[in-house]
């Protein structure tokens, strides 16, 4: 008998909020809107009548969101799991499971989860890019580059014997 996939059911675009102006030179000038997301998440798993267990499945996505949002959500008191996995490297997918406790459905937690995310990522962009332009640091030698330095120190040596 061949195990047939689950068909995967469209959940609504989230809202996702827009970038503040600040930041917009931080980026593309491409506008972000909730339906350029639209076809990119999709319920492959669970009750849609009850989600408080679900599984979630992300078009074009890898550990680099995976295991950050995983880390993310995990610290929602009201989420008992959260994993994720890929199911083949060669397919751009990434398959998201959440369970919460009654009272939170797994669409709330996975919008907190990237709203979070969103936020931390803007807070680090902001914070280097401060840093950045008050200059107040200093550039540490790359050790391969002390290594180049000194096998050159050795030719020149070798050259005056």
């Amino acid at each position: 008998m061949t195990k047939q996939e689950p068909k995967p059911q469209t959940v609504e675009p989230m809202e996702v909020e827009g970038i503040p102006e600040d930041d917009v030179q931080l980026m593309d000038t491409e506008e972000y809107t909730p339906d350029m997301f639209a076809g990119k998440i999709s319920l492959i798993a669970g009750d849609p009548n009850d989600l408080t267990a679900a599984t979630y499945q992300f078009t074009d996505e890898d550990h680099t969101l995976g295991n950050a949002l995983r880390w993310v959500i995990a610290k929602d008191p009201k989420v008992e799991y959260v994993g994720y996995s890929i199911p083949h490297p060669s397919e751009p997918k990434m398959n998201f499971r959440i369970q919460t406790i009654e009272g939170k459905d797994t669409r709330e937690a996975l919008d907190d989860g990237l709203t979070n995310l969103i936020d931390m990522c803007e807070h680090v962009s902001k914070a280097f890019q401060t840093e950045f332009k008050r200059g107040d640091f200093k550039v540490l030698p790359n050790e391969r580059d002390e290594v180049n330095k000194k096998v050159a120190e050795m030719l020149a040596a070798k050259k005056k014997i």
